[in-house]
Parts: structure tokens; C-alpha cells; sequence
């Protein structure tokens, strides 16, 4: 089973083999029960099904199936729950399934279900914190508190809690800057920052900074200008962000990417075309009902470009 495990798992993550995997994954999920109802007490039935509900879970979510994703990792959770409660085990006998609440909150964030997600999330944060502290050398357990943290700012934020927003960003960004190399993609640091729309987070300097380094002088490096683009946004360089874009345009031939229009409808409005800003805006909308609807991320600046477009 495990190597039918590790298949579906390569499978998944190679892109375009995702029923093959999801089949796998089902059928890992049916010999589990098999071995869950012939030993109903023993610790490997119920640690198998809880790693093979979250393995299901992790390749619906990739495929943006966000109530099935729910579903599987709420199974997985609910396995993980009967097993602390009622199966006789030594804590060290368990797989680290500890972060299970953790996806199911992201999905639930995704899902605009905001309240379960703050619960979710919250509960993933008071005991990961204490894992983290036991397990400095251990990257995932920082790395996966460090986007629960985001995570949670952006509930809140979405919920029109702002003070306990800027709280999360800043443990978010403690976080991140601490993180080791390996373990983070230089641009996820840009983008978290351009992202938050709290002021003092933003770094606009050493963003802008980092996000040119990123796109050096390579004209196929499109996504890394966009980040560019965004830095000069929030480093008040608003008519060179606009510059930006049609250089892009020009070069590439392609219009604005989704976050780049809501980052324009910024810098048009700072500069006084407010019309041009709502234009903007309005294009990103269409562009976000299209495409990417979920995005925490996208529902956070359209939040702020709709309080900035304000009269």
C-alpha cells in the first residue's frame, strides 16, 4: 500500500495524471477500511486511514474541488480524533498528522466559510507554536505556521477585523524572514508583502529590491516583473508602475495579470485618474470571477482597491 501511496503521490504532483492518482488514492482509502474493520484496535488502521483521507484531500484541493477536498480531510481529522480518543497508543506510535487542521482551515478559508477556518486555524496555531519551540531544526512545522498565520489574517481582515489582522501579519512575517532558504521560494517573500495591505509591512524598499532582482534583465521573466510592478505600487512609484505595465504589454503582447490589474486600479488612483482606476478595478473583477474566485489573496486587494476607490 505504501508504494501504491508514493505512485499516487508523483502522479499527482506531475500534473495531468490526476484521475490516475485519485483512483489510486480511493483505492488506498478501501484497503485501509479493509484493515481498519479486520483490526479495530490496532494504531496502524487508523493512522493509515488518516494519511490516506489526507492524501485524497491534498489532490482535490490541488484541482480546486474545495467541498470534496473539505470532505476528505474532514474524514482524515475525524480518524485522527477517534484514534487520540479511543484507540490505547503511545504518542510517539503516530504519524505527524497534527496539520490536518490546518488544510481543512485553508479550505474552509477558501470557501468563504470564515468562521470554521478561524477556529480551524486557531487551533492549528496554539499547538504548533508549542511543536515549533520542541522542534527548532524541524522546517515544516515553521513553514507550515508560517502560512496558518497568513492564513488567519486574511479571515480576519475578510471579517472586518483589522487589529487582530495586523496581529497575525506581523507573527506571519516574523515567521517568514526566519525561515531557511531551502525552505522558501525568494518570491514568496516579495509577494507576501505586496499582498498585506497593512502599511507598515510592507518593506517597500527592500521589496522593491528583492523583486528586481528577481526579474534581472530577463524578458521571459514575466511573472517576476508583475511582482516588480506590485513593489513599485506599494513603494509610492505609482506612474513607474504604470509605465511598467505598458512595457510589459508591449513586450509580451499580453494583457495585465489578474493581481496587476488590481495593483493598476492602485497606482491610476493614486496619480488622480480615478476613472482609469475603476476601469482597472473592473477588469480585475471580470478577471477574478473567471478565474480564481477562491483566492484569499485576490478577495483581500479587492478589499482594499474597493476601500482606496471610495469617494
Amino acid at each position: 500500500m505504501e508504494l501504491k501511496g508514493e505512485l499516487g503521490n508523483l502522479l499527482g504532483e506531475s500534473g495531468g495524471h490526476t484521475r490516475e492518482a485519485l483512483a489510486l488514492a480511493k483505492e488506498r482509502i478501501t484497503v485501509a477500511e479493509r484493515l481498519r474493520d479486520r483490526y479495530p484496535t490496532h494504531i496502524l488502521s487508523y493512522t493509515r486511514l488518516t494519511g490516506c483521507w489526507a492524501s485524497l484531500g491534498k489532490l482535490l484541493e490541488r484541482e480546486e474541488k474545495w467541498d470534496d477536498a473539505a470532505n476528505a480531510y474532514r474524514r482524515a481529522l475525524a480518524y485522527d480524533v477517534y484514534l487520540t480518543e479511543h484507540v490505547p497508543h503511545k504518542p510517539s506510535d503516530r504519524e505527524n498528522s497534527g496539520d490536518l487542521r490546518e488544510k481543512l482551515g485553508r479550505v474552509m478559508l477558501r470557501q468563504g466559510k470564515y468562521s470554521e477556518a478561524e477556529k480551524l486555524l486557531t487551533e492549528y496555531i496554539m499547538a504548533a507554536e508549542i511543536l515549533a519551540t520542541e522542534y527548532r531544526d524541524v522546517v515544516g512545522y515553521s513553514e507550515v505556521l508560517c502560512n496558518a498565520y497568513l492564513n488567519l489574517a486574511q479571515v480576519y481582515l475578510l471579517t472586518g477585523r483589522r487589529a487582530e489582522a495586523e496581529a497575525a501579519y506581523g507573527k506571519h512575517f516574523q515567521r517568514l524572514e526566519t525561515l531557511p532558504l531551502h525552505s522558501i521560494l525568494p518570491e514568496q517573500k516579495v509577494w507576501s508583502r505586496v499582498t498585506c495591505p497593512v502599511r507598515r509591512f510592507w518593506e517597500p524598499e527592500k521589496t522593491l529590491e528583492r523583486a528586481r532582482r528577481l526579474a534581472g534583465d530577463d524578458p521571459a521573466a514575466l511573472p517576476h516583473k508583475a511582482y516588480v510592478l506590485a513593489a513599485l505600487v506599494r513603494a509610492g512609484q505609482s506612474r513607474e508602475a504604470i509605465a511598467l505595465a505598458e512595457t510589459i504589454r508591449q513586450e509580451s503582447g499580453s494583457t495585465p495579470s489578474l493581481p496587476s490589474l488590481f495593483f493598476l486600479a492602485l497606482a491610476h488612483n493614486q496619480v488622480g485618474e480615478r476613472e482609469e482606476a475603476r476601469r482597472c478595478y473592473d477588469r480585475a473583477v471580470r478577471a477574478m470571477e473567471e478565474r480564481n474566485p477562491s483566492s484569499p489573496e485576490m478577495r483581500v486587494l479587492k478589499q482594499e482597491v474597493e476601500e482606496a476607490l471610495r469617494p
